[in-house]
């Protein structure tokens, strides 16, 4: 049995610890300054009646987005030179690795915080953003609109940033936000980079409220977000706890079998229910 203990420990740790080969990839902001002006707000509900334009210019509530599918929320501008290309570049490389397909599984919302941004804009950002991702060119939606309804998004996700007329840029935290179906908030991850493992926990998470398959509903057992890290980590003692659970269905399994065959054999049967042919049978046979 020492062999189906080794297997079974084996097959736990391997459904927990797969993960994309991008999964640690990247170089994170200090966490001083990534926590830097939000105050998360978990579960709470985005305003789905928020009014937007989307990157062909038409008229858009945020709720439009949200029904069927986790969503990966962004709040960013257009003009930015480096900070928020930086974050857009991370999650889209992040994104790559996903076993999950963007526009199919899940969606990203990228909501511009500068008014003065224009559909023409928020296009072309989502085609850089769509080159990055590789996988496709749908579910990636960049929406454009007036600052009371930005707000609202941002109050919403706990998000806080403010214009620098000296430099005429937007000063904001380094932040993505995961959404469930439902429009509620289920995950901040911090940073110019994203793990791929973070992500997809995340999404998985957020999705609770459609089916999951075995091994995902796995991962969701073994991994646990951790604030202080900032990140999701391995918990040893659900691993050992499952790897026990296997350890007793094989046990129990092996048990059984073996039951049965020591039950047919006390029984004068065959494990096919039929009685083993002896020396009469075969002498009548004969004649």
């Amino acid at each position: 049995m020492n062999s189906c203990l080794r297997a079974a420990f084996a097959l736990v740790v391997g459904l927990c610890l797969t993960m994309p080969a991008h999964a640690f990839a990247g170089d994170n902001i200090p966490p001083r300054l990534q926590h830097l002006g939000v105050t998360e707000h978990l579960d709470a509900q985005l305003p789905l009646d928020a009014n937007f334009r989307d990157e062909e210019g038409k008229p858009v509530r945020l709720g439009d987005f949200f029904g069927t599918k986790p969503a990966v929320v962004v709040l960013a501008y257009h003009s930015c030179p480096t900070f928020c290309g930086m974050v857009l570049r991370g999650l889209s490389e992040s994104l790559t690795n996903l076993p999950w397909t963007l526009g199919n599984e899940y969606q990203t919302i990228v909501v511009s915080i500068d008014p003065r941004d224009k559909p023409e804009a928020a296009a072309e950002k989502r085609k850089i953003f769509y080159e990055t991702y590789g996988r496709g060119n749908a579910g990636a939606h960049f929406l454009v609109g007036e600052k009371g309804q930005i707000d609202r998004v941002a109050s919403a996700l706990g998000f806080e940033y403010e214009f620098n007329k000296d430099t005429n840029q937007y000063q904001h935290p380094a932040v993505v936000f995961v959404a469930k179906p439902s429009g509620g908030i289920a995950r901040y991850l911090y940073g110019v980079t994203y793990e791929t493992k973070d992500l997809r926990l995340s999404l998985l998470e957020a999705a609770h409220e459609k089916s999951l398959t075995t091994g995902e509903r796995l991962l969701l057992f073994c991994f646990h977000y951790d604030p202080n890290e900032g990140k999701y980590v391995l918990l040893a003692r659900r691993v050992m706890q499952l790897a026990g659970a296997v350890t007793a269905v094989l046990l129990a399994g092996f048990l059984t079998v073996m039951w049965r065959r020591e039950r047919t054999r006390s029984n004068g049967t065959e494990p096919n229910g039929e009685k083993p042919a002896g020396p009469s049978s075969e002498l009548k046979e004969a004649t």
